[in-house]
């Protein structure tokens, strides 16, 4: 069963559980999403299939209760920072450009001035080692840098634990969509995980007392623990779209809601544009809780309004390489290695002496040591297309090629170019671009070469409309002041 055959019978089974869904608790806690967290982490995530790993036996009969803490430092530093502020949770070390003597951050920054600009302080919260914390010059906003905090675990046998209500008519309904079932023991240390953060989060926000939290990819547990917390204290939680969002996605393609939402999900999704934004107001209808708005893009703002300043000294070579070629970007997909893909490695070898390919790996993937394409040095450029910013080397081609990337939405929207999908799951992510016009599928050296010779001719596309990316920073202004309650209508939000 492939990756998406397995999301789509989740789904299906899920439009037709809304009475198991919404039975599914444990200790007061509602645990689907929590299910959906576990489905995440108990098979493989390859999306071209393979086989899947049923973690059916769980946790050796028990599960590890959890308390999670910070130093006594850390409260203080949370105690002492300002109020009325947006929070800028960030679990990664964020790329930044120097700009005007200090760091920026395109996805962060541009939320940042914003929230500021709405009587805010913007507080990043950089969680992580204190041997990597952010810089002290971040170009907008104070940040607190936060090691992580201190857990204690504690093992609880199977007998001595809570079960989920409904588990066994979960179980059930998974043999009658032939679904591997997710053990219980996952799901429930899924749950105290998510338990455990939530009580940090709600002493940190506590103390800090803030406006609103702004956050990426909440499908964690330390997110989701968060976004309870939030709901708890009545903090409005926003999450931004940071990528796909279509079908079949777990994290946002849902097909049952409780009339009260969920605790553990954000109350906010912002979207990139009115496309997306529509079809998750479609998912949410019949709940009181969540909500979508149209945000933009902040990288692309940032671009756009020249901030990401990028090293005079490689884009030089960046240009100079690619001057007089008809460039084609290659977006490779995030820890998957880039000589899986035999044809795109053919079409390479054999495209014209005019074309130059612009191989770009994922931006947490750009160090990694992994076999490569066996292709001419001649026909690729490599270094420069993965430290330069995505905005300037889509600006500078006229196709793009790839699995399933999120850019390929920015290629289309923003950057006016086709875009081959050399995947089946590329299809189905992007199943309303491939109707649109915007995508085909390619899976030979031949038809590689056929649909960017194509893609080059009628460059530059006009995606239909609604747009999928707005590009005006007004809607990011728009939604903020949205969540903060004083921009209920207008012409951006719905």
């Amino acid at each position: 069963m492939t990756h998406e055959e397995l999301h789509a019978r989740f789904l299906e089974m899920e439009g037709n559980a809304a009475e198991i869904a919404g039975a599914f608790v444990v200790n007061g806690m509602q645990a689907w999403p929590c299910l959906r967290l576990a489905m995440l982490h108990n098979f493989a995530l390859h999306p071209e299939g393979g086989p899947y790993i049923h973690r059916a036996d769980g946790f050796a009969g028990g599960i590890y209760r959890s308390v999670r803490d910070f130093s006594a430092q850390t409260w203080e530093m949370f105690a002492n920072a300002p109020k009325n502020a947006c929070l800028l949770p960030v679990w990664f070390r964020p790329r930044t450009w120097p700009l005007e003597g200090r760091e920026y951050c395109p996805c962060v920054d541009p939320v940042a001035e914003e929230a500021e600009k709405l009587g805010l302080t913007a507080v990043r919260i950089q969680h992580g080692s204190a041997a990597a914390p952010f810089p002290e010059k971040a170009y907008a906003g104070l940040t607190l840098n936060v090691p992580l905090p201190v857990r204690r675990d504690a093992f609880v046998p199977y007998s001595g634990l809570q079960h989920i209500c409904a588990y066994k008519e979960y179980f059930r309904l998974c043999r009658k969509y032939g679904l591997p079932r997710v053990s219980e023991l996952f799901v429930l240390q899924t749950v105290e995980l998510v338990r455990a953060y939530a009580a940090l989060y709600e002493k940190a926000l506590t103390l800090m007392q803030p406006r609103m939290v702004c956050l990426h990819w909440y499908l964690e547990p330390e997110k989701m623990g968060l976004a309870s917390a939030c709901r708890k204290l009545g903090v409005p939680c926003v999450e931004y779209q940071h990528g796909i969002q279509e079908w079949p996605n777990l994290a946002y393609d849902f097909q049952y809601f409780p009339k009260n939402g969920f605790d553990c999900v954000p109350e906010w999704f912002f979207h990139w544009g009115e496309f997306s934004a529509k079809r998750m107001q479609s998912r949410l209808a019949g709940q009181a809780y969540h909500k979508a708005t149209i945000a933009g893009l902040p990288e692309y703002l940032a671009w756009k309004e020249g901030r990401i300043v990028e090293d005079p000294n490689m884009l030089e070579r960046f240009n100079q390489r690619i001057r007089g070629k008809k460039a084609v970007t290659v977006a490779f997909p995030l820890m998957v290695p880039e000589a899986r893909f035999r044809a795109l490695e053919e079409a390479i070898i054999l495209s014209p002496d005019d074309w130059i390919w612009l191989l770009r790996q994922h931006p947490r993937d750009m160090y990694r040591e992994e076999k490569r394409l066996a292709v001419p040095e001649s026909k690729i450029e490599r270094a420069c297309s993965s430290m330069l910013n995505v905005h300037t080397v889509l600006s500078r081609s006229r196709h793009l090629v790839t699995a399933w990337s999120s850019c390929s939405h920015e290629a289309m929207s923003l950057h006016h170019m086709r875009v081959t999908t050399i995947s089946n799951a590329g299809t189905l992510y992007f199943k309303d671009a491939v109707e649109r016009g915007g995508m085909c599928f390619a899976d030979s050296a031949q038809d590689i070469l056929n649909s960017v010779a194509e893609g080059f001719s009628q460059y530059p596309y006009v995606e239909p409309k609604p747009a999928y990316i707005a590009t005006d920073r007004a809607v990011l202004t728009a939604a903020l002041g949205q969540v903060l309650g004083g921009a209920a209508e207008n012409e951006y939000c719905f």
